[in-house]
């Protein structure tokens, strides 16, 4: 039996209360919504800009990664098995709430969600270590890929999510940024192998060729895209706390917990 889906009536919207400014004064209560609208606005312009900025600053940096990567100076095709090794630790210790998983279209590296129902021994576990290459088999063609950061040294995953030791003589974030352009990591899809869920193994990985250029190269493309990088997660940042102002804004000012002093809409609050 299929259980009742709850519905809200028209009678039930009719009983909610709506506290309305100044409700004896029609004409306070219309300056004080007006000035409330008008304040709230001013979020909604400041948000608006933000994300048109945001917008710009992805589309330049998309550019910027491709060229700045295929214009590289004294490149040398090299495998990727040349400068990457897996990494097959064992995990001894097997804590479940110590699992890695790589999300997708480069949304980084991340602990696992736990659910509990994990059976110990079920499947082998292999220590992960920070700046370590690491990638999802099934989707790093749909942008699971990732560099280990610093606070999850030490965590692990299984086989499916394969992380590679990068040899001294290439930098990670330069590595990272080459794998992360979309142009490349969607094409990793043809050397997949697999009848039905594709997955890209290590010794596939290994074959394919990538232009290298000297380290001191290698670094200066890294840091050119980390900067612009951090300039567009600052601004993400930035956007977000508008919005967390706007709801806490919107809210003290229609439950009249913030009184609005104006000169031209007297606060409703203060005795004629």
């Amino acid at each position: 039996r299929k259980a009742s889906i709850p519905r809200l009536s028209r009678t039930s919207v009719e009983k909610i209360p709506i506290p309305i400014p100044c409700p004896e004064k029609s004409k306070k209560s219309l300056e004080f919504q007006a000035e409330i609208v008008r304040i709230l606005e001013q979020w909604d312009t400041a948000i608006e800009k933000t994300e048109n900025l945001i917008d710009a600053k992805e589309r330049r940096f998309e550019w910027l990664r491709s060229n700045i990567i295929k214009n590289a100076k004294n490149t040398k095709p090299q495998k990727f098995g040349d400068f990457l090794a897996e990494s097959r630790i064992p995990d001894t210790i097997s804590d479940p709430k110590k699992r890695l998983t790589v999300r997708l279209h480069l949304k980084g590296v991340d602990v696992r969600e736990y659910r509990g129902t994990e059976k110990k021994g079920s499947t082998q576990y292999f220590v992960r270590k920070a700046g370590q290459l690491i990638y999802g088999k099934q989707n790093i063609f749909r942008g699971s890929i990732g560099i280990i950061a610093h606070n999850l040294d030490g965590y692990s995953s299984s086989q499916d999510i394969p992380a590679f030791d990068i040899a001294k003589n290439v930098n990670a974030d330069w590595l990272y940024w080459y794998i992360s352009r979309p142009r490349f990591y969607e094409r990793l899809e043809h050397f997949s192998t697999g009848s039905g869920s594709k997955r890209l193994h290590p010794k596939e990985l290994f074959k394919i060729y990538a232009d290298v250029p000297p380290q001191d190269e290698q670094k200066r493309i890294a840091h050119t895209l980390n900067t612009a990088q951090q300039e567009i997660n600052l601004l993400k940042k930035l956007a977000n706390q508008y919005r967390e102002q706007k709801r806490g804004l919107t809210q003290k000012l229609l439950s009249g917990e913030w009184r609005i002093e104006h000169k031209e809409a007297v606060s409703c609050h203060n005795t004629p």
